[in-house]
């Protein structure tokens, strides 16, 4: 952005900008340090004034960065009527595409857009590095909330004012519960129907098929709790499932999305000679 010198300057003047140049120079405020070089530069100036102010005005010309900025609303569509400040200095008042000078470093620019909240986006700008296009994609509103909706930069992948999903913490504290006693009921399943079976091939050797009914109902027993915490393992692993996928509430599009997904369980229990049987069927 050109700042024309207002009129031609007399050596004081001249002098006054050449040294205040030089200090903004080293502080790297280049855009500052232009505007005091236009006026040192001016062919009214002394010559040695005016010769070392050309030479450093091409230099801060070529090491200042610029910026274009770009704000699209929910359906991508660009939006112009946009005031964007860096700091407290106004950089723009509308958007028109064309690129505007800024200092290096660290920047934090704030996008004033009406109807909306401010929106304020940290970049770190570098030297020299000219047309960077600084981009905000505004978020359409969710039922229920207030005026302004979220904004995210592009590009970048960084969240700007909301529009980031967080993870739901509740939810999955309770799959990790469930899945803990999923997995604690299939060990008792594996464990149980394992002593089941040495019990039961015990008794084929040493008494079958006279055995007292005792020792009979000793591992039925056995089985019965195995087959009871296969059961077990599995709804709770399918529900810590559930709760694992299923995100937070305050996420209304995501809620909906999962619940078109989630799993689709159905489990069955029946009896055996040796106690009963389990079955589970799902669609994921």
């Amino acid at each position: 952005m050109l700042v024309a010198a207002p009129g031609l300057a007399d050596t004081q003047e001249c002098a006054a900008a050449y040294e205040k140049a030089q200090e903004l120079k080293q502080e790297t405020n280049l855009r500052q340090a232009r505007d005091q070089l236009l006026v040192c530069a001016q062919d009214s100036c002394p010559d040695f004034i005016k010769g070392d102010c050309g030479k450093w005005l091409g230099e801060v010309e070529a090491a200042m960065p610029s910026v274009v900025f770009v704000v699209r609303d929910a359906d991508g569509n660009d939006i112009v009527d946009v005031t964007v400040k860096m700091g407290e200095d106004v950089l723009v008042e509308q958007l028109d595409g064309r690129a505007v000078n800024v200092n290096p470093g660290q920047q934090t620019f704030t996008f004033e857009i009406p109807g909306q909240d401010p929106v304020t986006k940290k970049v770190l700008i570098t030297q020299g590095q000219k047309n960077r296009a600084v981009k905000i994609q505004l978020e359409r509103d969710d039922p229920g909330e207030g005026e302004g909706g979220g904004a995210t930069g592009e590009g970048d992948g960084a969240t700007i004012d909301g529009g980031e999903v967080l993870e739901g913490t509740p939810n999955r504290t309770l799959a990790y519960i469930f899945g803990g006693v999923g997995g604690a009921g299939l060990i008792s399943f594996a464990a149980f129907a394992a002593i089941g079976k040495s019990d039961e091939n015990g008794l084929r050797d040493s008494c079958s098929p006279n055995c007292e009914d005792s020792q009979v109902d000793g591992v039925k027993k056995k089985y019965l709790i195995a087959d009871v915490s296969l059961v077990l393992g599995i709804v709770s692993l399918g529900v810590g499932t559930y709760f694992f996928i299923k995100p937070p509430k305050s996420d209304a599009k995501a809620e909906a999305k999962v619940e078109r997904t989630k799993p689709q369980l159905s489990f069955d229990v029946g009896a055996t000679r040796r106690g009963g049987f389990a079955t589970v069927l799902g669609r994921f």
